[in-house]
């Protein structure tokens, strides 16, 4: 008897293992599954996101677009106080933003470019941020930096009747040339937010966008979701792309459009520092998810004012379908179309126009 009891305990034994171990397995594939599936898909620009667009009078003094470079004493002290301290909060204007590192590695140098050399002073860029950039190849790649700014462009409600298509994830060898064909013959441009990974495979798919009169943006080198990469993960991310893009094209790209439209506070002053403009949106079609062609066409359309700005994505069959029918419909109801950069600029190159027209009369 005494034997059997034990062999019965080791079977008792042997069962419950057993199936704390399936327990383990399954709630391991549910968190796994949990984060995958919530935690880094796509991230929806909604209502309670706070993006940039023309300011009103008041303004302007703050304004990315409106600011120079000799800001005043004020504004470089409050710009100060929001920067120089090491806790990098995270922006709230991001449903999806994470804490970053407050520390780095990165020693300062003592030939300093001049491009950067008061980024803290003049631009209100933080000497954390300052710290990290690449100082002998900023120059080379980047423009001017922008006056730091939290908040971000998805729109420019003071352009009239005038929209700017974007299209994300390129290039794709079987998409790109499409999407730019039928801009081409439709006598329309937009600008096409890379990928760095895909773009430095298809170098030559990069100067058949630009060549035809489009604009190339950033859309990172991994298309990871960047507000929790480390600061030095975000320098990189970008000098990469950067890279690839000048070194095929010979452009420098002024735009930038974050993975899911995750940000954070570090992630923006990296951003100004190299002189590149955060562009979010205001119409998506979720054209993503791959809905039907008319559902794409009635999203936008529905959903387009002056001024805004339309996401779409390449690799999409049903996108490339709908794009013809997109630009039609909107023509139709008197927009015209122009790339991000124009955009951003519209009623600053209007007022130049208007001015330059009168000299002419």
């Amino acid at each position: 008897m005494a034997p059997r009891r034990r062999r019965k305990k080791n079977r008792s034994i042997i069962y419950t293992l057993i199936i704390v171990f399936l327990l383990s397995v399954l709630i391991g594939s549910a968190a796994f599954a949990y984060k995958y599936m919530f935690e880094d898909r796509y991230v929806q620009v909604n209502s309670t996101t706070k993006i940039w667009d023309t300011p009103s009078d008041e303004e302007k003094s703050s304004s990315p677009l409106q600011q120079q470079p000799n800001t005043t004493k004020n504004q470089e002290k409050n710009n100060s106080k929001q920067t120089s301290s090491n806790q990098n909060s995270v922006n709230p204007n991001t449903t999806k933003d994470t804490k970053v590192s407050d520390t780095t590695n990165v020693s300062p140098e003592e030939n300093i470019s001049p491009q950067i050399d008061n980024l803290d002073k003049d631009y209100g860029i933080s000497t954390f941020i300052f710290k990290l950039l690449n100082k002998s190849e900023i120059e080379k790649l980047f423009g001017p930096p922008i006056p730091f700014n939290k908040r971000v462009f998805g729109y420019n409600k003071s352009a009239g009747k005038v929209v700017a298509l974007t299209f994300d994830d390129g290039p794709i060898p079987e998409y790109t040339e499409k999407y730019v064909d039928i801009l081409k013959s439709m006598e329309v441009k937009a600008t096409f937010f890379v990928i760095g990974k895909n773009a430095q495979k298809h170098p030559e798919l990069l100067k058949y966008i630009y060549e035809n009169g489009n604009e190339i943006g950033l859309h990172s080198y991994s298309h990871f979701n960047m507000s929790k990469m480390k600061p030095e993960q975000m320098v990189e991310e970008l000098y990469k792309t950067q890279k690839i893009v000048v070194e095929s094209t010979g452009v420098k790209p002024i735009l930038f459009r974050p993975p899911y439209g995750a940000f954070n506070k570090t992630l923006l002053e990296i951003s100004d520092a190299l002189g590149l403009h955060v562009v979010l949106w205001n119409v998506d079609p979720d054209d993503w998810r791959s809905p039907a062609v008319e559902n794409v066409v009635n999203r936008v359309i529905s959903h387009t004012k002056n001024g805004s700005v339309i996401l779409m994505h390449e690799g999409k069959t049903n996108t490339l379908a709908a794009l013809p029918q997109i630009i039609e419909k909107l023509k139709s109801e008197g927009y015209s179309f122009v790339t991000v950069s124009e955009l951003l600029n519209y009623e600053k190159n209007n007022i130049a126009n208007s001015n330059h027209d009168q000299q002419k009369d």
